[in-house]
């Protein structure tokens, strides 16, 4: 028999072709002391052709998977030595090599690794320049883990650091529709314990990204994912033509993730101008000089979110408003509106409202105004009295 390669179940082969592709992948593993300081000893080296993988371990039908992952390791590490963080003790050296991987599935799209190098250490896995794609969406990224060996330790942790450059990300490729039977998991350790242990520091680029009803460019952002808690220290990002900045705070990830769970956030946003009109999609099916019917953003109910925000000018036709700041908070399918105020109309105007899309189908607005500081006799020259708007239910009080 031949010593390597993968078992060919062809039965219209040859006995010289009952073994496909002569190359090796070699390896080596000895464990020791398992119940009180595990030792692990081994070595692998080879060539590992993924297109093989299917001889033996059973893929979907509709599935792709081609490339090679190229190892060259060698380890010798105790647990008490990692728990203690004593690496000078710790052999762990050599790279590992991904070569053209393409994987596709029936339903999702291709996914490749053009190519990446992947350099390891005790210390620290080095993933650089690894360049990639996700359907018709890229990604160009540096990736390290930082003390790779505590992830196998009884208080496992994952260190990661991601700097990332995208031309495109088009999620429209990734979302389906769940079916009616389809639900979020009910198991309560997913939302205790999927992300604990794990911490990740990301600065990330994106030149455009696609999503349903949004405009999306220019997408730049740092900041922390630390267990069940993502910290937003910056980000920026151009959205239906209005370009915004802030910060914020998000928990509870792991229930949103996994579970029918509430998303809870705490955010700073600002803006030059803000123009809410572009957040109205025309319906054009109807020829017209004028859109036939508007559909307002709509607000998710998984979301409870607390938002200080201020705009050199908001627009909002015919208003214009200058110097507007205020706070709203976003629960349930609606948005509260508290303690806006702005120059508008030659003087001070202060709001207080409702936004609601409880019902999806019929939108409401519910709004509050207090204009006694408003100087009238200037109101024009914030109105724009030559545009039509056509607007959603609404209920102002002044």
């Amino acid at each position: 028999q031949a010593e390597d390669g993968i078992r060919d179940r062809s039965p219209s082969r040859g006995l010289g072709d009952v073994y496909k592709r002569q190359q090796l992948l070699n390896g080596s593993l000895q464990l020791t002391d398992i119940f009180q300081n595990t030792t692990v000893a081994g070595t692998i080296k080879g060539i590992l052709n993924l297109s093989d993988l299917s001889a033996f371990y059973p893929m979907a039908p509709g599935t792709e998977l081609s490339g090679a992952i190229k190892p060259d390791l060698e380890f010798n590490f105790n647990q008490k030595t990692i728990e203690n963080n004593q690496y000078s003790d710790v052999k762990l050296q050599g790279s590992v090599l991904c070569d053209l991987i393409k994987y596709k599935t029936k339903d999702l799209p291709e996914i490749k690794i053009d190519q990446a190098v992947i350099k390891i250490s005790p210390e620290l896995i080095v993933i650089n320049e690894l360049n990639s794609s996700f359907g018709k969406s890229d990604l160009k990224a540096n990736l390290s883990w930082q003390e790779p060996l505590k992830y196998f330790t009884p208080a496992s942790s994952v260190k990661l650091k991601i700097v990332s450059n995208s031309n495109l990300v088009d999620l429209t490729e990734w979302i389906t529709e769940p079916s009616p039977s389809q639900s979020k998991s009910n198991d309560a350790s997913l939302n205790s314990n999927a992300l604990e242990g794990l911490q990740v520091s990301f600065e990330s680029n994106i030149s455009k990204l696609v999503y349903p009803e949004y405009k999306i460019n220019a997408v730049n952002g740092s900041g922390e994912l630390i267990g069940d808690q993502l910290i937003l220290h910056n980000f920026s990002a151009e959205i239906n033509n209005n370009q915004i900045q802030g910060k914020g705070t998000f928990t509870n990830l792991a229930g949103y993730m996994f579970q029918d769970k509430v998303l809870n956030g705490k955010m700073q946003l600002s803006a030059t101008v803000f123009d809410a009109d572009q957040f109205l999609k025309s319906d054009t099916s109807v020829q017209s000089n004028l859109p036939v019917s508007t559909e307002a953003f709509q607000i998710p109910p998984e979301f409870n979110f607390d938002i200080a925000f201020n705009a050199k000018q908001f627009i909002y036709r015919p208003l214009i408003m200058n110097a507007l700041q205020g706070q709203m908070q976003i629960v349930n399918s609606e948005i509260l509106f508290q303690n806006i105020n702005s120059n508008a109309m030659g003087g001070k105007m202060f709001l207080n409202g409702l936004y609601s899309t409880k019902e999806p189908s019929n939108p409401t607005f519910n709004f509050k105004y207090d204009m006694s500081k408003v100087q009238f006799s200037n109101a024009f020259n914030s109105i724009s009295v030559s545009y039509t708007h056509l607007t959603l239910p609404t209920n102002r009080e002044v």
